[in-house]
Order: structure tokens, then C-alpha cells, then sequence
């Protein structure tokens, strides 16, 4: 195979990431801690802690958060404690990156603050200005709180996984009909990713995956051999993804899904009316594939034996028979006189009539990857537009050909795990 033939095969897919930014705010308010700082003096004593959920709002990349923050203060005034309860609301910015290693890195700030209720230290005429201090105080620990948070959103964010884990979760083999099922394996994968950006309430970022791809009867992925390279970072990764999928398939499992597809179909055979093609074994002889199996109709009863080149139609998206050359052994009088006058006519019917349609499975594989919750709160979405067989070749062991696919593929994250580890 020359480097060409290799390009042609790697398969590129875009994924669009969408973070719910409700949940995403949940996750980052379970990171903070529920006291923010203590701070103990001779006579003054302060403790600071949450008094709320943290809301979030995001622009560009940039997520703006307020959390509200009760501040007890008690002070010795004279021979008195004096005490009081204040709400005030801290205005951070946090940006996230993903760096080329897979790590997450957070810098919050706390830029703003907002009193709901103001704090008043005072007994008989002793009063104290507890505002300032305060103030002070925070502007003493702002570095500490940020830091804080920034060290749990990246002790429990480990999206190193993710790719793998994802891929992990496809079911191997796949069931592709009713009566036949295959497995895949992947060459190591290269990966890429955008920068995130916030698109009303959701948090989205593309990430793109290039690797070679093979389909076979009889094989296992073995996820923990699978090598992922860190993301390369690009401005903008396009919309659409194309699988390359060459696909091998051993004579058991073409049988299973010709006889799923012939079952109970009539084909027509012109003025002689119409037949069922059954209980179909499939082999190979000399570059054709070879459908074994009985006739049975008002006009014909007996074994036939099919060899055809099997080929693709591109507009109908159905795989059809050429050069078919029919044997029929008729069971009475009246089948074994077609078999002498009408063969070239039934020939040409089972060309224009026996056909194997891909658009129920492009159907099928669209209604499972739609919305599938690939893990608790995680959903793929997806959607196949279109289908192109080729490369048929009728080998000894095993029909092989290329289905490439294209399609969108999103996923949704509507409940991040309290440690999100993919």
C-alpha cells in the first residue's frame, strides 16, 4: 500500500463538546471550601464561609462567578464582646486552558465585591470600624481563597483519560444487524482541540481525533494498549467527520446478513412470476461470491446456486449482484423446463432485484448514536449523513471492502462528576 493509499485510510473525527453551565457552576462550587478563612487575634476574632451556591456567567473565555460569603466578627469592646453577621457578595474571573498535555489550567481572581448587609460593631457609644477591617482583610486573603480554588478545579478535573475513556465505552463488537456483529481496533490515535468558548448556557469546545480504523469479525479492541497524544491546540477544527472504515467480514457473518436482508422478500422474475430465495449459504469461488439456497414460488421450486461480483450504487446506496450466472436444479416437471427456457431472463432479474439496501442500517446506526448516554450525565449526539461503499473484493477467507461515513457527532455533558475523571 503506498503512503497515498495510507492517508486515504486515517479517519478524522470532530466532536463538539457542550458543558451544561448550570452544572459546570455546581462543579465549581463544590470546589470551594465551605470556610473560606479564619483569622484570630488578641480581640478580634473573623470567620468567613459560604452562604450560598455560586452563580456563573460566561463571555468569550472568560467565566464570571459571585458567591455570597457570610462574616462573622466578634471584638472586645471595654469589658464587652460586641458581635455581627454580614453577607457579602465576591465577584471572581476564573479562565480555563487546556494545556498540550492534557492538564487543566485555572487562574481565578477575585476582582469585585459587593456588601448585601453591612457589618455595625458598637456598644453604648463604642463603635468600631469593622468594614475597613474587613475589607483589609479579604484583600489580606484574596491570593489564598483564589489559590484555593484553582488548586481543587485541578485536583479534581482529569480529563487525561477522557479520549480513551470515551472510546473505551463503544461497545466491541458492534451489533451491525439483527444476526451478525463485529469488532474494531483503532492505531494510535492523534488528537486535536480549539480553544472553549460559551455559546448561551453551554460551554463548548471541538476536539478532533485522527486515527486508522479496522472492522473484522473475530477481533477486540484492547483499550488499555490504546496510545492517545496529548491535543494539539488549533484556532478552529471544522464541522464535519469522515470515517474510513475498512471492514472484513468472514463468510458466516455475510450469510447471516444476506439471509436477514433476503428473508420473506420476494424477487420478482418478470412473466415468471416472483420467488423467495432461503435458507442462503454463502462461499467464494474464483473472485465471486456464491449464494446457495432454494427458490420457492408459484412458478419455481428447487436449489439454485447464485455466483455474482458483488458492487454498490452510490445514488441508491444498495449493494447489488453483476455477472450473475445461475444454476437451478427444479424439483418438478414444470421447474426443471425453466431452468432450459428462461435462465438468461431470470439471471438478468436477480441483477435488477436482489439488492441489499444500506439505508436501514445507516438508519439503524443513526437511531443508536443520536442520543446515547455513553456515561451517567454524558451523552453522544449524533447524526450520519451519508454512506459510500467500495473496494469490494471477494477474497478467500473473508469479503472485504471500505464504508466510509459522514456525519456530526456532539457530546453533552449535562451532570459533571463530583471528580471528573473521563
Amino acid at each position: 500500500m503506498t503512503a497515498k493509499e495510507i492517508d486515504e485510510q486515517i479517519s478524522l473525527i470532530r466532536s463538539v463538546i457542550l458543558i451544561d453551565s448550570t452544572e459546570l457552576g455546581r462543579f465549581i462550587d463544590g470546589q470551594i471550601p465551605s470556610v473560606l478563612f479564619e483569622s484570630s487575634e488578641a480581640d478580634l476574632f473573623i470567620e468567613a464561609s459560604k452562604a450560598g451556591v455560586l452563580s456563573l456567567s460566561a463571555e468569550g473565555d472568560t467565566f464570571y462567578h459571585e458567591l455570597p460569603v457570610r462574616i462573622k466578627v466578634r471584638k472586645k469592646l471595654g469589658i464587652t464582646d460586641a458581635t455581627t453577621d454580614c453577607i457579602i457578595i465576591l465577584k471572581f474571573n476564573t479562565k480555563f486552558e487546556i494545556l498540550s498535555n492534557w492538564k487543566v489550567e485555572t487562574k481565578t481572581e477575585l476582582v469585585e465585591y459587593e456588601w448585601k448587609t453591612k457589618p455595625a460593631l458598637k456598644v453604648g457609644f463604642m463603635s468600631f470600624p469593622a468594614e475597613s477591617i474587613l475589607i483589609n482583610k479579604l484583600n489580606e486573603q484574596k491570593k489564598l481563597i483564589c489559590k484555593s480554588i484553582d488548586d481543587q478545579i485541578m485536583e479534581n478535573i482529569d480529563v487525561s483519560d477522557a479520549i480513551p475513556g470515551l472510546i473505551a465505552n463503544i461497545p466491541n463488537p458492534i451489533k451491525i444487524s439483527e444476526a451478525a456483529e463485529v469488532g474494531w481496533s483503532l492505531s494510535p490515535v492523534k488528537t486535536y482541540s480549539s480553544p472553549y468558548s460559551m455559546e448561551g448556557d453551554k460551554l463548548r469546545l471541538t476536539i478532533g481525533l485522527e486515527s486508522t480504523v479496522q472492522v473484522a469479525t473475530g477481533i477486540m479492541l484492547h483499550t488499555k494498549d490504546l496510545e492517545v497524544s496529548a491535543p494539539k491546540i488549533v484556532e478552529k477544527l471544522g464541522k464535519m467527520s469522515t470515517l474510513h472504515l475498512p471492514i472484513s467480514l468472514n463468510y458466516e457473518a455475510v450469510q447471516k446478513i444476506i439471509n436477514e436482508q433476503v428473508a420473506g422478500r420476494p424477487i420478482p422474475l418478470g412473466e415468471s412470476g416472483e420467488v423467495e430465495f432461503s435458507g442462503v449459504t454463502v462461499s467464494q469461488e474464483a473472485g465471486l461470491i456464491v449464494l446457495h439456497g432454494r427458490f420457492d414460488g408459484g412458478v419455481f421450486s428447487g436449489d439454485a446456486t447464485i455466483k455474482a461480483a458483488p458492487l454498490f450504487d452510490n445514488t441508491t446506496k444498495e449493494i447489488y449482484f453483476d455477472q450473475v450466472d445461475l444454476d437451478m436444479e427444479g424439483d418438478n416437471l414444470l421447474s426443471k423446463g425453466m431452468v432450459l427456457v428462461a435462465k438468461n431472463a431470470i439471471e438478468k432479474q436477480i441483477e435488477n432485484n436482489l439488492k441489499i439496501p444500506l439505508r436501514p442500517q445507516l438508519k439503524q446506526l443513526n437511531d443508536w448514536v443520536k442520543n446515547q448516554e455513553i456515561q451517567p450525565g454524558i451523552y453522544l449526539k449524533a447524526h450520519f449523513i451519508d454512506v459510500d461503499f467500495k473496494d469490494v473484493q471477494v477474497g478467500k477467507d473473508a469479503f472485504t471492502f471500505q464504508l466510509d461515513l459522514e456525519g456530526m457527532l456532539a457530546v453533552e455533558v449535562e451532570k459533571i462528576p463530583d471528580q471528573l475523571e473521563m
